[in-house]
């Protein structure tokens, strides 16, 4: 058995769901696999063409919202709610609002930031609505015609 069938073999059951590939001789399953790894491939490329950020880039700007160097490593807990939020594949929009949130001067009696990384993290999404509904205090007061 040469390396090719092995490798249908093995995928065998994966694909015996597809109707061609029962009927289909060695040279037509090839071309199943390839067209499969192809369309792989397009997913993923589709996937990096979004404007995701990367997870180093992530890091980096929660990070620098919690006053911490480049060089500090993140804990497991941290890790894991990293890979939650990264799985929910946050968009450019969400962490642009999230930076102009965090990044902000807000005085301490209306400030209802998150205090360490792993609960911002564990409430991403709740973060990224408060980040979209809020508005800088100078905002707010061009908006009612008081100076700032």
């Amino acid at each position: 058995m040469n390396e090719i069938e092995q490798i249908l073999n093995k995928y065998d059951k994966t694909f015996s769901r597809i109707p061609c590939w029962e009927d289909g001789d060695t040279p037509k399953r090839v071309e199943l696999l390839c067209e499969w790894v192809r369309k792989s491939i397009q997913v993923e490329e589709t996937f990096c063409l979004q404007g995701q950020p990367r997870k180093d880039e992530i890091m980096a700007m929660v990070g620098r919202w919690f006053n911490r160097r480049a060089t500090t490593k993140w804990s497991s807990k941290e890790m894991k709610a990293l890979k939650a939020v990264l799985d929910l594949q946050p968009m450019d929009d969400e962490i642009a609002a999230l930076d102009r949130y965090y990044s902000a001067t807000i005085a301490a009696k209306d400030d209802y930031r998150r205090r360490d990384v792993v609960t911002l993290l564990n409430n991403w999404q709740g973060e990224v609505d408060r980040a979209r509904k809020w508005i800088p205090a100078r905002s707010v007061a061009q908006m009612v015609g008081v100076r700032v």
